[in-house]
């Protein structure tokens, strides 16, 4: 998908400021690299269930993650249109207006 063409389906405004919480980014982070489910990231991420949920919940509804029922796991990954912007080696989240480049630890 082109960046014009994205640009004109999401609101950068909101999307940067699901994005401008440290939890939020780690989330990100993790998911760049593989789809996982809330028990998982919430474990590799040392986060409460709850807390996760509610960042989970702001990137979903911003159109950056997507979840999907998986038996009684829910399973969450970057939404297909965002993963357009994730770099070859699952390191860097370049939306073209600014660049999120992550570590290798989370």
């Amino acid at each position: 998908m082109r960046y014009d063409t994205v640009k004109s389906l999401y609101d950068w405004e909101k999307i940067l400021k699901a994005l401008a919480d440290k939890s939020r980014l780690k989330i990100i982070q993790a998911l760049m690299r593989q789809e996982s489910s809330v028990n998982e990231l919430a474990n590799n991420l040392s986060m409460h269930n709850y807390n996760l949920s509610k960042h989970l919940k702001i990137l979903e509804d911003n159109g950056l993650v997507d979840k999907r029922k998986k038996g009684i796991n829910r399973i969450c990954k970057i939404s297909e249109d965002i993963q357009c912007f994730i770099s070859d080696n699952k390191y860097i989240l370049n939306l073209g207006c600014c660049k999120f480049e992550f570590g290798r630890n989370l």
